[in-house]
């Protein structure tokens, strides 16, 4: 056989087919080890590390090179002195590593210095995460100061900053110098230490988690003047005077803010605590707050986003959506409104949605609005933002049997049916529950009546992407 097509297919083999392959030939082993190196790596807790460290026993030391992405999770037990000079080794030789994740590697992180000075030297990085169990100003010191060592110039890069501030009293300064070129920028740390005089304008994407005072969108804006995408949690509770709508936006200027954003991802106080004036594009406010209705519908009038996601838990003593003033449409115009609806909504063993029950939950906030594609998933909870999710994770974490009785008798059709007829301007629905997968369903309204078309999935995943696209390009 020609070696390039028994290497092509050789990439559509799922692991355990690669692996019973490789015993039957030397040949054979040589290119299953090649590819299964080229795929992403994923070493997890101690058994896992253990069967690594007898492979690098065994393999030739120069086919580490082919590993691009590597990650390393839950290694945080004490690891035995032959195990440290594997890992060693083993970092030494991955010449061509693109993408490191550390998760929770205490022990890969403080107790064997040697492995993050050869990380800091590897020359082809351009992605990095950093995780921790320890949180500690010395774990993150010795990771931050890893970072601040690397030869290569980061494009990607996610980390803890609690900091000592003596010995490092403005690290943001230090990052931006040290990595000029980062693109997308991941932050967990107690508050925002803004930069004292640089800024970075490469980065595209900032996910930040704060635990003790949000910053303004002002030193956001001053630090990152060429954001597109932001996305902020925080673990406090912030005070009535921050979450008011015009409190919060007193001294925002167009001069002092981004010209508009893609995407801003937050609750919807947080959201307007920063402040946040610009257009957005694609706007998530987590879960619904009720109370914080009227200022929620100020912030959508004020953002305009053409994309819209939110998130809500079904019970029947739960809040519902607060119906006028309506959520998606723009005070400012009748007409025009939130275009792109997508809503997560979770619910519980003792009190799951019917199918009808889905449908009066929703009736009344479609109805008046201007909304062309809605999308919707259902799930007891979400361990992911990705949609695709819900179904993978559902074969691999089982549902309460009470749970699953009720899903199961989800009729996906009669929740599209119901709503296209309450919508007036519904071109296309997408409905994802667990157990059941993905729907996809085309809106055509004639003289008659509506016309609901089941689409192939392939090509409702199409339409989703296109109108993804074009939420973002305006």
């Amino acid at each position: 056989m020609n070696l390039d097509i028994f290497r092509y297919i050789l990439g559509f083999l799922p692991r355990s087919d690669l692996l019973q392959m490789a015993y039957i030939a030397r040949f054979a082993r040589e290119e299953v080890e090649k590819e299964l190196l080229l795929r992403p790596v994923h070493i997890r807790r101690a058994e896992e590390l253990h069967s690594f460290c007898q492979f690098l026993l065994s393999v030739d030391p120069t086919r580490l090179a082919s590993i691009r992405t590597l990650t390393f999770e839950h290694i945080n037990f004490l690891l035995m002195p032959e195990e440290k000079d594997l890992l060693f080794w083993a970092i030494t030789h991955c010449t061509n590593l693109k993408e490191l994740s550390l998760k929770r590697c205490d022990a890969i992180i403080k107790d064997d210095p040697r492995f993050m000075r050869a990380v800091s030297s590897l020359k082809t990085l351009t992605h990095f995460v950093a995780g921790w169990s320890a949180e500690t100003p010395t774990m993150h010191g010795l990771i931050f100061q890893a970072v601040m060592r690397m030869k290569s110039p980061l494009r990607h890069l996610s980390l803890p900053l609690t900091l000592d501030t003596e010995a490092w009293p403005n690290p943001l300064t230090d990052l931006f110098i040290s990595h000029s070129r980062l693109e997308e920028l991941t932050l967990n740390l107690p508050y925002f230490p803004k930069p004292q005089t640089q800024s970075l304008h490469s980065l595209r994407k900032l996910h930040l988690t704060v635990h003790q005072r949000l910053p303004s969108h002002r030193d956001l804006f001053e630090a990152f003047p060429s954001l597109r995408e932001l996305s902020v949690e925080c673990y406090f509770n912030l005070s009535p005077a921050e979450t008011d709508e015009d409190a919060a936006t007193v001294g925002s200027s167009r001069e002092s803010t981004w010209r508009s954003l893609d995407v801003v991802q937050a609750l919807a106080s947080v959201t307007l605590a920063l402040g946040i004036a610009c257009p957005v594009r694609s706007l998530d406010i987590g879960y619904y707050d009720q109370p914080l209705h009227n200022e929620t519908v100020k912030l959508v009038d004020r953002l305009r986003p053409r994309k819209l996601g939110v998130s809500v838990h079904y019970a029947l003593d739960w809040n519902t959506f607060v119906v006028e003033p309506s959520l998606l449409l723009y005070k400012s115009s009748a007409t025009s409104g939130v275009r792109y609806l997508f809503v997560k909504m979770s619910f519980s063993v003792n009190q799951p949605p019917s199918t009808l029950d889905v449908v009066a939950y929703f009736q009344p906030l479609l109805s008046p609005s201007r909304t062309e594609f809605f999308q919707l998933a259902l799930a007891e909870m979400f361990h992911s933002e990705d949609i695709d999710d819900i179904v993978y994770l559902s074969s691999r974490i089982p549902l309460h049997p009470q749970l699953e009785e009720t899903v199961r008798q989800f009729d996906v059709e009669v929740i599209a049916r119901r709503l296209a007829e309450s919508c007036a301007t519904l071109q296309t629905i997408a409905i994802s529950v667990a157990l059941l997968g993905r729907h996809f369903w085309s809106v055509e309204r004639t003289d008659s009546g509506i016309v609901l078309k089941k689409l192939e999935s392939t090509l409702g995943r199409e339409l989703e992407r296109q109108e993804t696209v074009r939420c973002l390009e305006g």
